[in-house]
């Protein structure tokens, strides 16, 4: 008993108030430190908070770039005879990714993390050999390039 007349708490109420602390101590802190954002598609979100700018899909890149573009000349027979055919997203991509130009030697047509030293974006942009693409058509546009650069500067990906 306690002087006061109370009854002095028992082993287990003891250890619900030290649990109780600990998980408050805890809890406190948390809201106190500076934490590094976690990545989010392997990207730290932006000081605001913000979510990170989604990667670009080769699937982007093929309908709203390659399939409105460059179909009228790199398809089928046409694009057998163009030396690149891209009648088909698969196809497309096992002809570009890591394979070398047929037409403008030693270049590479895509090299996955390099932009700028991969000859579809640079057809696209200045041509280190040929004509600036697409041919006998107006320029892309810039965010048909932004488009191109980032797929390939983020790797490349197949999705």
């Amino acid at each position: 008993m306690i002087d006061d007349g109370r009854m002095a708490p028992g082993p287990l109420a003891t250890a619900t108030g030290l649990a109780l602390t600990v998980v408050l101590a805890i809890l406190s802190a948390c809201g106190s430190q500076a934490s590094e954002p976690l990545p989010v598609n392997g990207r730290t979100p932006a000081a605001d908070g913000a979510a990170p700018p989604a990667r670009v899909t080769f699937t982007e890149v093929y309908d709203q770039v390659l399939n409105r573009s460059c179909l009228g000349c790199h398809t089928g027979i046409i694009g057998q005879f163009t030396g690149l055919d891209m009648s088909t997203k698969a196809t497309a991509y096992a002809n570009t990714v890591n394979k070398s130009s047929s037409r403008c030697a030693p270049e590479t047509l895509v090299v996955p993390g390099h932009a700028e030293s991969s000859l579809l974006y640079l057809k696209v942009t200045s041509p280190p050999c040929g004509s600036l693409m697409p041919q006998n058509a107006p320029a892309l546009p810039q965010l048909s390039l932004d488009l191109i650069k980032s797929w390939i500067d983020e790797g490349a990906p197949n999705d």
